[in-house]
């Protein structure tokens, strides 16, 4: 590998773990937060390929783990770190496998996109990642979903939502953040890839 391909992608990590760092509260779901750190991902997917991409979504949570360490309120301490990841890689093999595909109108590849990066993270945090945080294998699911509903309804002002129920506690808490998220991030992305991907393979080649 070129030393101008490794300097590049340490740059590109380093500016991830930043974005990362950079959070804002979702204002309906505050103990959700958006990060922007993934516009850095598909750009390195962009100008360096897939693999690379991927390097960096790990590196950059690694980073940032070490920095922040570990989650004080998570049954497993570093679950945020693999949900990160799993986010990462998750929306770049979309991005590639489905936005890129110029067969298709842009406007249906965008909400391709979305809504498949938003089942895909649902159905995760639903079945793993929600059961996890809370205590799950430890704890029974009746008391990891309780929990979760109890949590919701303590930290939002929908308490309706909240006490409906884990699974539309789940629907009302992931889905239009997730939507939020990805579309956001595919949009943005594609927008600053335009104008800096001529540049970064120049910087590659030179």
């Amino acid at each position: 590998m070129k030393t101008s391909k490794l300097v590049l992608m340490g740059i590109l990590t380093a500016l991830a773990a930043v974005l990362m760092i950079v959070e804002i509260p979702n204002p309906f779901v505050p103990f959700l937060k958006f990060e922007f750190s993934d516009i850095v991902i598909i750009i390195a997917f962009l100008v360096l390929g897939l693999k690379e991409s991927i390097a960096i979504a790990v590196l950059k949570v690694v980073v940032v783990a070490m920095l922040k360490g570990p989650d004080p309120y998570s049954a497993i301490p570093y679950l945020g770190s693999v949900i990160a990841i799993v986010a990462s890689i998750t929306l770049v093999l979309i991005y590639k496998y489905i936005f890129t595909k110029e067969n298709l109108p842009v406007a249906l590849r965008y909400l391709s996109s979305i809504f498949i990066f938003t089942i895909i993270l649902t159905i995760a945090n639903y079945f793993i990642f929600t059961p996890a945080y809370f205590g799950w294998p430890t704890k029974s699911l009746v008391e990891v979903k309780a929990m979760f509903t109890g949590f919701l309804e303590s930290n939002t002002e929908s308490t309706f939502m909240a006490t409906k129920g884990y699974l539309k506690a789940v629907v009302f808490a992931y889905v239009p953040f997730n939507v939020i998220k990805s579309s956001l991030i595919i949009f943005l992305s594609s927008i600053v890839a335009k104008n800096i991907k001529v540049k970064i393979n120049n910087y590659i080649e030179n």
